[in-house]
Order: C-alpha cells, then structure tokens, then sequence
C-alpha cells in the first residue's frame, strides 16, 4: 500500500519546460529508422494499457513549513486574535499577532466552518458533524447532533448561532443546526439541490429565530421553528442587514415578500448598510445600482468585502487582489506591498473579517495579508516573500533532501519535515542533483548555478547569463544545459562552455558517466561521449524533453528502449498534431527505479501554452499504466477559472524504488511511499 503526503511549502505556477514523447535510446545511441507515426501510441495507436486494479493508493496530509498557512476559512476578533484551517487537510492555526500555534485536539478532524461573537465565543465545525468551542482559555468539544459535514456557521452572540451542515454528495439533504443557550439542535433536513459537492451555499441570521440560507439556486427560511423553501430568481448568496432587508442578488425579502428591485447582476454580496451594497460589480445606494465594471473588476468578483463605502476588496479573475477606494474605480493591488514579488495577488481566493477595522486576504499560495485601512501586509510580518512553487527536486538519502523553485527558494528536508535555507540568490532555481550529502549543485535563471558542501550555499562561476534548466551531477563531474543550447561542465576545475549542436533551449539531461551523458531540447537528443556532442538522427515531428536512465535502458519522455524494442510507458493521446503542429505530450519529470519501475508527472497533450492542465502522476510497473494521483490538489482552488486550472506537477526524484518525492505548484511537495 502505498502513502503521499502532500507538503505544502509555497507558491507560485511556472510556465512548463518540458514537452514531448517519442524517442527510443539505449546506452549506444537512438533507434532512428522507424517512423514516429507507427510506434505505438502515436497518431491513435496505444501503448500499454491502464491498469485494472491500481497498486498504488494516495492519502493525503498537509504539512506547514516556516509557519505559513493555506487558509480554507478564517475568523478573528482582532488582528491579533485569528483562528484559520489549512486546506487541504484543515488542520487548525490560531495566530496571536506575532506567531502562529498548532491546535493539536482536533488531530484527525478537518475544520471547515469557524465563526464567534469575539475572542472567548469561537465555534469550529468540521467533518461529520464535529463542532468544538472556545471559551477564550480552552478548546471543548459540543454535540451538534447532526452527523453531517458543518459548512458554515453565523454566530450572533454567546449562547445564539445557526449553523449549515451538508456532505458533498449528488442528491444528498442538509441540516440546519440552531444553538440556543448550551445546547445544538437540528431544526430542519430538507432535501437539498443536487450536485451538492461544487454547491455555493451562504447563511445568514438575523435574529436568534430567523435564518436565511442558500445552497445553489434554492433559498430556504427558518422561522419559529419552521423552515421551508422560498422561490427567488437567480440567487447568488444571502446578505442582510435587519429581518426585512435581506438581499440574494438581484432580488430582497421586505419581510413580507420577495421583491426585485435589480435585474442582471450577479456576484457575492456586502455593504454597509440598506443605502450601501454590493452585488458583484454593481453598487446599491438605496436607489440606484451602478456598475463599476473595469479598472481590474472587468467580471464578477469571488470575494468581497470591505471596511467602508470607499474601501473595498474585491478578488478578481485569476485571483487578483483589487481595491475601490475614494476615485470610485477599482485598481490592481501589488500583493506585500512589495513589487519585487512580482506577484499581482497570487491567486487570492478569501477575504475575510477579523476585526472592526481589519481584513485579511488570503490565497492557496501560502499568502495572508493584513488590511487595517493603511498599506497591505504579509502575515506572518517576515519582510520575505510567499514561498514560491517548486520546480525540482533531488535528496541523497530519506533524511537528506532538497527542493528548489521561484524567487530562489531552497527548501531542505530532512525525514520529519521541511525548512527554508537561506539561498544566496532570488532567481528561479530551475532543477538540482547532487552526489553526495556534501556535493549539491542547482541551477536556475540568468546562468545561476549554486553548491551545496554541507556547510552552506555559494554561487559557481558559470561565465553566461542563460537561463539554465536542467543538471546532472556525479562524482567529479557537473553537467548543466540551458537556453540557446547552453552546455557547461565541470570537472573539478570550473565550469567551461561546450558546443552541444543545439539551438533550441536544452530542458533535460541525465548521464551514467562523464562519456555516456544525454540531454534533449524539446524536438532533438544530443549525445556526449566524453569528447564532443553529437546529435542524434531521430524521426521528424517527434518529441524529447525528459530524459532518465537505468542500467539496462534509457527512458526518453514515453518511451523505453532497452536496446532490443522501443515500449511506450506513459498514456497516449492522439492525435498529436495541431494545425500541422507537432503538439509533445506534456510531461515535466520522468524518474525511473528500473525497467519495469518508470514514473512520470504530466500526460496531457498541451495545444496552448495557457493550457495548463499537466496533473497527474503516472507509474508503468512493465504491463500497465497506474495513475498513481489525479486532481491531486483540486481542493487549493475554489474555481477552475482562477489561474492554472490545477496546479502541476514539476519533477520527480526517488531515493530508492520505495522512497520518491516530486515537487510543483503551490509549493506542493509529495512524498510516495512505498
């Protein structure tokens, strides 16, 4: 049985590297008289076949490096009084103002509702039914009697509270539970909206008799202990400010009927009061509804919130962070206050209250900001940028580990978690290898190349400003390619530039010797035999990128060649031509244990550059295809629309055919098992 931890160490997508199947090598060069058109898997014919039954299982947990979190839901009294849950897993943080604590009793249980009246009345729902209060000094646990998941809660104050329970199932009922004085309640179990697993859903109280709440397109209503549904047209959330102004989006309950006083907007829901409301991009002021559509808001926002009528928080397509103020126009945030992040709201996701006179605005790349009406603030208050997404991985043993990605990011692990080590540069570092604990080399943008001698990290001399992507390391020898064909090695003496044939930039390169080393530019493979580099005749309209080797073999993207037959590995998707195109299948690392032990991130033919969609990672045990992990971290995304439609997955290193990790988006890091 295998086991993937999902280790959550940072942020930010990067465009792919690497592309392409197609090509067949062993230890003396390719096999180039065979057309690409008649190997399998190519131009509709398959290779090996998905597996039946899968040997290969995923359970996921979430780890936390350097004390930054992923927010799932947040509340706070006060900025220096913020309870949040961890997506994926919602795990539970309390944040004093200073530093973040672990809330260790609610091991095994995932949050996903929190609310409270103040700092001594905070209520946390989770999974099955689960509900724990916090009374200002301990943590106790409350039977909610329902056995439901709880999605939402609304407390209005210490002894009164409404609460949405629901589990993401087709066809499936809801509870909604009523807290009056000590004890909870189920005070209704309709059947609810189908497709209840993406279901939008909002509540709102505004008595301790009376809820509103929202699940898709059906508003229900609870009052004197009956509760039933209401027919409003197009309902987009529930916001109010008294019994009889409660809004839904382009229609109100004037506590005596459903009226509509707005047509054709649509968005959530905030204001300050009756003559000041937002839905969406349009703004109520009691009479009249402007749109402010533009200036950063050109669609409907996914969250919004504010401290005034002059100063509101909006997130926008591909979770922007933008910000309407006193000019009435929405303007793009830089996200830090830093513009040296380079990030313009990092695929924000949440905006959330904590406080009279406070927000925090929150994103899956490890991103929480503090608004109190001056400038935007990283939380924790580091002066360092979000951790960043991870773009290669290598370790010399299960408790020596590195891992290397944007803005310079070098992460170590060492067999019980992951810590940030100070780099000596913010360029992207693009991939690292090594061969021993004590001789780690990385490279990266703008000719960085950096090494590790078990004491510290220093920059190598490398005599070019290319963007170098790829490296290979053994003992006494360092092989790194780049952009514009860009070979630099070193045997022990510096790194001297080599003529590799290549124009075209180099993404991968693997070797077994300083005579016997490989490496691809995306089209074509180049050969060093420890005097020149030769390029290989291969078959036209073909694809080689990803390049990994054992004894027996050499893995080139799909396809293994042991010298005798070329087998495609990885899943076909034909046809691979687009507008006469040649389209490579995406795959942005291979690794391979052995002949019969090949793995491989990605498998999906990308047609555009924005189709960002690689996320699935694949094992060919030598008859048939597992997907070991699919949507591995769908759950970092309330959208499909905002950004990647998922985060991908970048490289892939194993420390033995039991112990793999493989790194990408968002910071992920994976640990197989097995």
């Amino acid at each position: 049985m295998d086991a993937i931890d999902a280790i959550d160490a940072g942020t930010t997508a990067d465009t792919p590297q690497d592309a392409g199947p197609i090509v067949f090598l062993d230890a003396m060069g390719i096999d180039s008289t065979r057309d690409a058109a008649s190997e399998p898997g190519v131009d509709g014919e398959q290779g090996p076949p998905y597996c039946t039954e899968s040997t290969t299982s995923a359970a996921i947990t979430l780890e936390i490096p350097s004390g930054k979190v992923t927010v799932g839901t947040a509340y706070g009294s006060s900025p220096n009084d913020v309870w949040v849950s961890t997506l994926p897993d919602h795990e539970v943080a309390h944040w004093n103002g200073s530093a973040w604590s672990w809330v260790a009793e609610l091991a095994g249980t995932s949050i996903l509702a929190i609310a409270g009246s103040g700092s001594s009345d905070v209520w946390l729902g989770g999974t099955a039914g689960a509900l724990f209060h916090w009374n200002g000094t301990a943590l106790s646990p409350a039977n909610s009697n329902s056995t439901l998941d709880i999605q939402q809660i609304t407390v209005l104050g210490s002894g009164q509270a409404f609460a949405l329970a629901f589990l993401p199932v087709d066809n499936g009922s809801f509870d909604l539970l009523r807290l009056a004085g000590s004890a909870w309640s189920v005070v209704g179990q309709p059947a609810a909206p189908t497709e209840l697993y993406y279901l939008p859903h909002a509540l709102y109280a505004p008595t301790a008799d009376e809820a509103w709440l929202v699940l898709y397109d059906q508003v229900f209503h609870y009052q004197h202990n009956l509760l039933g549904s209401v027919a409003v047209k197009n309902p987009t959330g529930v916001w109010g400010t008294a019994p009889d102004n409660v809004w839904f989006g382009e229609c109100k309950w004037d506590g005596e009927k459903i009226v509509q006083p707005l047509a054709s907007v649509w968005g959530p829901i905030w204001g300050t009061g009756p003559s000041d409301m937002w839905i969406g991009t349009f703004h109520w002021d009691g009479q009249t509804a402007t749109d402010y559509t533009g200036n950063g808001l050109d669609y409907g926002p996914t969250a919004l919130l504010g401290l005034s009528t002059t100063d509101v928080w909006a997130i926008a397509s591909a979770g922007r962070i933008v910000h309407f103020d006193a000019s009435r126009t929405w303007n793009e945030v830089v996200a830090g206050a830093d513009a040296s992040s380079g990030a313009s709201g990092g695929l924000a996701n949440g905006i959330w209250q904590v406080g009279a006179n406070a927000l925090w605005i929150t994103g899956p790349y490890n991103q929480i900001y503090l608004y109190d009406g001056g400038a935007l603030v990283p939380i924790p208050n580091t002066g360092v940028p979000p951790s960043d997404g991870l773009l290669g991985v290598w370790g010399s043993a299960t408790n020596d580990l590195w891992a290397v990605g944007k803005n310079g990011a070098i992460l170590h692990g060492d067999g019980t978690g992951w810590t940030r080590v100070a780099s000596p540069t913010t360029n992207t570092l693009r991939a690292v290898s090594g061969s021993a604990a004590d001789d780690v080399w990385v490279v990266g943008d703008a000719g960085t190349i950096l090494h590790w001698n078990g004491v510290g990290w220093t920059a190598a001399a490398s005599n070019t400003s290319a963007n170098m992507l790829a490296v290979w390391a053994t003992v006494g020898y360092v092989v790194a390619v780049g952009a514009k064909g860009t070979v630099l090695a070193n045997d022990g003496n510096g790194f001297v530039a080599q003529t590799s044939g290549a124009t075209a930039t180099l993404s991968g390169v693997w070797g077994r010797s300083p005579t016997d080393v490989y490496a691809a530019d995306g089209k074509n493979l180049f050969f060093y035999d420890g005097a020149a580099w030769t390029q290989k005749t291969i078959a036209s309209d073909t694809c080689v990128s990803g390049v990994w080797g054992t004894a027996g073999g050499v893995f080139a993207d799909g396809y293994y060649y042991d010298g005798t037959q070329a087998e495609r590995v990885v899943p076909a998707y034909p046809p691979a031509a687009h507008n006469g195109a040649v389209v490579c299948m995406q795959l942005d690392g291979v690794w391979a244990g052995s002949a019969t032990d090949f793995w491989s991130l990605g498998g999906e033919i990308h047609v555009f550059s924005m189709d960002d969609a690689t996320k699935n990672i694949y094992r060919f045990n030598g008859e048939c295809i597992e997907t070991v992990a699919s949507d591995l971290y769908l759950s970092f995304y309330l959208s499909a629309g905002a950004g990647p439609a998922f985060p991908t997955m970048r490289a892939i290193f194993g420390i033995g055919e039991h112990d793999l990790w493989a790194v990408g988006d968002l910071g992920i890091i994976a640990h197989i098992q097995r």
